[in-house]
């Protein structure tokens, strides 16, 4: 994020602070509205991160009711067995919820000067 704030023109800015902005007023309506292609991809990277989340999830939940979905697909494979169709099965289908929040956040990667 800090590259892309630095990558921004600067003429934006001090166009901005000529017409009388305050800083704050240039970070909210000059640069982050140009910074949300970037914002985009660091939201899609957190939710990923949240989303394939296994160790924690592992030593919180108390029952396999209350298991995550990347615990439950790390379930298949066992020590001495591995049930590969079933648990790439569940792996597309974990996958599901992570590609529709892509589409809908596709539209914020592509920006227009």
């Amino acid at each position: 994020m800090r590259q892309y704030f630095r990558s921004l023109p600067r003429d934006m800015e001090d166009a901005a602070r000529l017409d009388g902005a305050s800083e704050w007023q240039v970070f909210t309506r000059v640069a982050l509205p140009l910074a949300r292609p970037a914002l985009a991809t660091v939201a899609l990277f957190a939710f990923i991160d949240a989303w394939k989340a296994l160790l924690w999830p592992l030593i919180i939940a108390c029952s396999p009711d209350l298991r995550v979905v990347e615990a439950g697909v790390a379930s298949f494979h066992g020590m001495y067995y591995a049930n590969w169709p079933w648990q790439m099965a569940a792996a597309v289908a974990a996958l599901v919820p992570v590609l529709v929040v892509f589409l809908v956040a596709q539209k914020a990667f592509l920006r227009e000067l």
